[in-house]
């Protein structure tokens, strides 16, 4: 995948996401911003060398009031997952083929694109609970350095992320916000050790929400 490619993924997707704020869709609208901590899991969990929970993740989502429960939007993020490991790493690729035997450090960066969709429930003015689905990609980035080597690769996946939230109101438009997401990528492309391999991590957010009357 070039990064030209992920490029003109991304962009028809804003270009989706703008056609939402066309007027007479929806009267309300929530931004939510938060700091996000990851959990690898599985295939992430194997790359990795560790599960350790990492606290380095931003997130954004906007959504918009379809019907009286049901809200669409997009989810954008950035989490930074790390490990390390020592022992003998292996990498059968064209470009490089051999082992190395030491302590190697492993690097995960995720950039979710995705839609979502979700139901709400909740007093206007009070708690509010929400469980939804965000689909879509992610822009994969992972690194690992052995010694004075570094083996780096992107590509673009395709999944998705559910979701559960909750938000509770502080002020007038402000609300606190609490959720958790599991992010799923299917396999379609070779790590850089040349296994074929896919995304999984849970992600705990922690933010705030804005009301508005549009985006």
């Amino acid at each position: 995948m070039t990064i030209k490619t992920i490029i003109t993924k991304v962009t028809l997707f804003v270009i989706l996401v703008a056609a939402l704020n066309l007027p007479g869709l929806a009267q309300t609208g929530t931004s939510v911003l938060t700091w996000d901590l990851q959990l690898p899991m599985a295939d992430s969990k194997d790359f990795l060398g560790r599960g350790t929970l990492t606290a380095r993740g931003v997130g954004f989502q906007i959504r918009r009031q379809m019907r009286e429960s049901i809200w669409a939007g997009a989810y954008f993020g950035w989490h930074v997952m790390n490990g390390n490991e020592e022992g003998t790493f292996r990498k059968d690729e064209e470009d490089y083929m051999g082992h190395v035997t030491g302590k190697y450090w492993s690097y995960i960066n995720v950039f979710p694109v995705m839609a979502n969709v979700f139901f709400q429930t909740g007093a206007p003015r009070g708690l509010q609970v929400s469980v939804g689905l965000n689909a879509g990609g992610f822009i994969y980035e992972e690194r690992l350095e052995v010694s004075s080597v570094a083996f780096e690769k992107s590509r673009w996946l395709w999944g998705f992320a559910p979701e559960i939230g909750i938000k509770y109101p502080v002020s007038y438009e402000v609300s606190a916000y609490l959720g958790a997401k599991y992010h799923f990528a299917f396999k379609n492309s070779k790590t850089i050790s040349g296994d074929s391999t896919g995304l999984s991590y849970l992600s705990i957010s922690i933010g705030v929400a804005f009301d508005h009357g549009f985006f």
